[in-house]
């Protein structure tokens, strides 16, 4: 044959396969080198998301309980309100009960001067850490829970410390008992009670030092629930 100049016959020339550019690759692959870094990138931001909502919560979480640590004047007047709404109901659930002195002294009176300490105890305590108006409410509390005392069981009636039917023995339960409440003259002050609270105070231990010194029995009414109240107990 002659020369060819280097050239392949139609039957022997074939086109080499090319490989696709890199870029081609890229975009026909379903996730490419770009891609999948990004969805890295996004898994990593979604992750970190989760992440700062968890530590938000604990965040939260230590925040109230910093809170509650912080306050401990607050945690102790709640518990001082646990107790004395727990006293009130016990005082109205036995109420035909308590016309007897004895169980009058049991279930009201060493309750209620019970619950008086623990407010004395608070107002001892936190008497400079506490602004004005935290003190009305508990304070309240407890001068009607003392009102309540003095208008039950001997006592019982349309008017609180009413001594001129109970007998001197009654009174001088009350007596001891609003002795306990206030112990001195500046007693009611340091409960932050108000002087009109502390007027009616005094003028229930007034009357019950009347009832002691006069040293009567008590009225036939207050007998007749006296004895019915022992027959049911």
């Amino acid at each position: 044959g002659g020369p060819t100049d280097n050239r392949l016959n139609k039957h022997q020339a074939r086109r080499r396969k090319q490989d696709k550019p890199a870029t081609a690759i890229a975009r026909n692959n379903k996730y490419g080198d770009n891609d999948q870094e990004k969805q890295m990138e996004n898994v990593e931001e979604e992750s970190h998301v989760e992440v700062s909502k968890d530590n938000d919560l604990v965040s939260n979480e230590l925040d109230v309980d910093t809170d509650l640590e912080t306050n401990p004047a607050n945690n102790e007047i709640q518990h001082l309100n646990r107790r004395v709404g727990n006293v009130r109901e016990s005082i109205q659930l036995s109420a035909n009960a308590n016309a007897n002195p004895s169980t009058w002294q049991q279930n009201v009176l060493n309750p209620v001067d019970n619950c008086v300490r623990e407010w004395r105890a608070i107002c001892s305590h936190y008497q400079n850490e506490l602004e004005a108006d935290d003190w009305k409410s508990p304070s309240l509390a407890v001068y009607e829970l003392v009102q309540m005392a003095m208008q039950s069981g001997p006592l019982a009636g349309a008017k609180p410390g009413y001594f001129k039917r109970c007998g001197s023995d009654a009174a001088r339960q009350a007596l001891t008992f609003l002795n306990s409440v206030l112990p001195d003259e500046n007693g009611a002050s340091f409960l932050h009670f108000t002087k009109k609270q502390q007027d009616a105070m005094d003028k229930w231990r007034n009357n019950a030092r009347k009832a002691v010194d006069e040293n009567k029995p008590p009225s036939k009414s207050v007998m007749k629930k006296q004895t019915t109240s022992k027959k049911t107990k």
